[in-house]
């Protein structure tokens, strides 16, 4: 009986986890330590409708005309 040689298989949760591990360490070998690292946060909340007030609109009045007496 001959022996088949399978293809090795990944799934794609293995890939990004490989994928992230990887990126993480080449990230961590071209960091640099400095005394003056300093770190900010901003949680804002974009959701919020912000009030714009409308542009100004401006109709000119119909004539009256009025029959002379």
């Amino acid at each position: 009986m001959p022996i088949v040689a399978q293809e090795p298989t990944i799934n794609l949760q293995t890939f990004f986890s490989l994928t992230l591990a990887l990126s993480g360490a080449w990230g961590a070998s071209m960091a640099e330590a400095h005394a003056d690292v300093q770190w900010s946060l901003s949680i804002g909340a974009p959701w919020q409708p912000t009030y714009a007030q409308p542009a100004p609109v401006y109709v000119q009045p119909a004539p009256v005309y009025a029959q002379p007496a």
